[in-house]
């Protein structure tokens, strides 16, 4: 645990869903290799389908900015991002993207296991952490 005191304060790089307060959030795609197109899929906390636009076939972090198709912010809360890729018109799946969220607290749970705390209480285990970085200065 000590070792990850450290962690706090900084942005890691997780899959699942992230808060949304009107910042910004940085998302990695890391498409398919196979991949000529692809579309990311925004889903708002209940699950229903809030935005899909087109994305370049990069691994390179993309800023997706909450905002709808006609510039209006969309609602603060929790949304779930996933990339639909293609390879000659058929669908390669649906993968979840991973985004960078500030960890806020390290939890034990008990098992010898760390949870990562993150703004609005979301968490999750420590190990599915991909990166660690410091986040921009403002």
């Amino acid at each position: 645990m000590s070792q990850l005191s450290g962690w706090i304060g900084m942005e890691a790089r997780i899959s699942g869903p992230a808060r949304f307060d009107g910042t910004p959030i940085t998302l990695s795609p890391n498409p398919p290799a196979l991949a000529d197109s692809a579309q990311l899929i925004v889903r708002d906390s209940t699950g229903n389908e809030v935005q899909r636009l087109p994305v370049a076939i990069t691994a390179s972090e993309i800023a997706w900015p909450g905002t709808d198709s006609t510039g209006t912010p969309l609602p603060d809360g929790v949304y779930s991002f996933y990339l639909e890729s293609h390879s000659a018109g058929s669908s390669l799946g649906l993968q979840e993207m991973e985004h960078y969220a500030i960890v806020r607290e390290a939890q034990g749970n008990g098992a010898g296991g760390v949870r990562l705390v993150f703004d609005g209480g979301l968490s999750t285990d420590a190990t599915v952490a991909t990166a660690l970085r410091k986040p921009p200065q403002l």
